[in-house]
């Protein structure tokens, strides 16, 4: 037994220091909860940022060209090594990057097979008619009846050739259709590769292609097939392994490259679409004249539904577009890549392609480097814009995520304990940089719509959705309305599953507070409201509004009695309540 020293006093913990201890323990456990949430995000964004400037540097350096000559066992091979290469990516990018083309090729081979069983079946689904013919062409009845007549003869006939610059020389005389683009053979320039004809066939008018390499003719077949709901795209119609040929649906219209050519741009200019270092286009005027504002919107909405279906079309000029009367068409997808539509080759080529349509159609798709410019801009404006970091993906964000009190590390830490948002319409009352609407659209949400009062935070909400679908490839039914909350009372919300406010409603005075509520709980299900119970951040009245005591009062007092508290943690001072409506019992299930 120790004995205790003459005359000394044994020390008892006083409630001082027993507080001490406690607060130093709620602190230390906050940081833990934060590193738990906000570890992975800083991790995320590390990882690939890697990844991205090693994509860059072998797309720089053209390494990944190498992998053309391999076999078919060595992209076998590829696929396997992909998943193998997850756990070595840092250590060996070489293997991460090669794996990924054979993923590529991995996806790619069976599409072509699938492609040419399509073809067979395509061939034979219609019967080409003089009206048709007639109709396309510009030419009388009799003559389409005699170029069937001669078609019959060898199942093909071809009936005019396109030149190095886009225009056409006829091989049964004239055809008003090109009219504006006809040439003779002494001015036909010939192409230097891929030779192009319109053909006619027992299906109909095609175009013809001949290519000089297989890679290119594999990257087209394998496009198409892809693009094959898109009625935006040719149809692929046959195919011929051996002559390295491919027949296409004839689209009937003009030729952008031919326009702007006769507008007096060189082939050369036209051609500087495939350059990356190219600042402005000179001919931008020329072109918003001949295509106009809604052609080019069009064009975006084209371009986006490409993307969605995971081709990213990488060679981008004037003469892969196709006017049609009241719409816009894209061929020759020679250079284009279909690619697993989550990959960050990917996400790095859909970015170049709206980095060279921005350039050369003065289209406003985002991208990495237009989003942090435009961003900054509204910072110089109104830098409390930059107060919730948030992190949308594959390296992409707006800051450095370190804390769960707001932006990304908040949405981390409250998803699990929220409902389940699958197949929901959400009603959002003050979404600031809309990062929690855009999680719970990407949660399954079917439509969100936010309320947001400053129109400069509003229109970084509207960038930060522009950037979910990027990152996600995906669209999103996001609609912002830049109003104060309160002017949600002279609207309809019978429509809305869900309605929110996080860290927002106690703005509002106590009555439209009251009103606010007793107007959602006549049509809304469930209400999710949270609170803000920091000294810090708020004092007197706002300091009493932002309590969870508060909040759940107003709540329950109109028409949400049944309630949900969430405090998530000790020392987290920005609990949840999720209020079920008194009118939807089964809202409480």
């Amino acid at each position: 037994m120790s004995r205790k020293t003459t005359g000394q006093v044994e020390e008892k913990p006083t409630k001082r220091k027993n507080g001490q201890l406690v607060e130093l323990y709620k602190r230390g456990r906050k940081k833990l909860i934060t590193l738990k949430y906000v570890l992975p995000i800083k991790l995320a964004q590390s990882f690939f940022r890697c990844i991205i400037k090693f994509e860059s540097f072998l797309e720089k350096y053209k390494l990944v060209k190498l992998l053309l000559t391999l076999s078919i066992p060595t992209f076998v091979l590829a696929v396997l090594a992909d998943y193998l290469s997850l756990a070595f990516l840092l250590l060996c990018g070489v293997i991460y990057s090669f794996s990924t083309k054979g993923i590529e090729y991995g996806i790619r081979v069976p599409l072509f097979f699938q492609a040419t069983f399509i073809c067979k079946k395509v061939c034979h689904k219609t019967t080409v008619t003089a009206a048709n013919v007639a109709g396309q062409l510009g030419i009388e009845l009799r003559r389409a009846e005699i170029l069937i007549d001669e078609m019959l003869k060898n199942q093909e006939l071809v009936l005019a050739d396109w030149d190095q610059e886009n225009r056409v020389c006829s091989r049964v005389g004239s055809i008003p259709q090109f009219k504006s683009f006809m040439t003779d053979k002494y001015g036909f320039k010939p192409r230097k590769r891929n030779l192009l004809s319109l053909v006619l066939l027992p299906s109909g008018l095609a175009v013809k292609k001949i290519f000089t390499q297989r890679s290119c003719w594999f990257n087209e077949i394998t496009v198409l097939h892809t693009l094959r709901s898109n009625t935006n795209s040719p149809k692929l119609l046959h195919l011929c392994y051996r002559t390295k040929t491919l027949y296409q649906s004839f689209i009937a219209g003009e030729n952008l490259g031919s326009i702007m050519i006769n507008r007096g741009v060189s082939v050369e200019q036209k051609n500087l679409l495939s350059l990356d270092d190219c600042a402005q286009n000179p001919h931008l005027d020329d072109l918003r004249l001949t295509l106009g504002d809604t052609r080019i919107a069009h064009l975006r909405e084209v371009v986006k539904e490409c993307h969605k279906l995971g081709v990213a079309l990488i060679d981008i000029k004037y003469g892969n577009i196709i006017l049609g009367e009241d719409t816009i068409f894209l061929c020759d997808f020679e250079n284009s890549v279909v690619f697993p539509r989550h990959s960050i080759r990917f996400f790095i080529n859909r970015q170049n392609d709206w980095k060279k349509l921005n350039t050369w159609f003065g289209l406003s798709g985002i991208s990495i480097g237009s989003y942090k410019r435009q961003v900054e801009l509204l910072a110089l404006r109104n830098d409390s814009i930059r107060y919730a970091p948030i992190y949308i993906g594959k390296g992409v964000g707006s800051e450095s995520v370190g804390s769960i009190e707001f932006g990304t590390g908040k949405w981390m830490l409250m998803k699990k304990y929220l409902p389940n948002f699958s197949g929901q319409r959400i009603l959002d009352l003050g979404c600031n940089n809309a990062l929690l609407p855009l999680e719970m659209l990407r949660a399954g949400a079917v439509f969100v719509k936010a309320f947001e009062y400053d129109s400069e935070v509003a229109q970084y909400a509207k960038l930060n959705h522009e950037m979910f679908e990027l990152v996600d490839n995906k669209r999103y039914s996001f609609d912002i309305e830049i109003s104060p909350m309160r002017k949600v009372l002279n609207q309809t919300v019978a429509n809305f599953d869900i309605a929110t406010a996080f860290c927002s409603l106690y703005y509002e005075e106590e009555p439209t507070m009251a009103a606010i509520c007793r107007h959602m709980s006549r049509h809304v299900p469930i209400f999710i409201v949270q609170s803000n119970e920091s000294a810090e951040e708020h004092s007197d009245r706002l300091f009493e509004k932002s309590s969870i005591e508060f909040l759940s009062r107003i709540l329950a007092e109109n028409g949400y009695r049944q309630q949900k508290m969430i405090p998530f943690c000790m020392n987290y001072d920005r609990p949840l309540i999720i209020g079920y409506s008194d009118d939807f019992p089964m809202a409480q299930v």
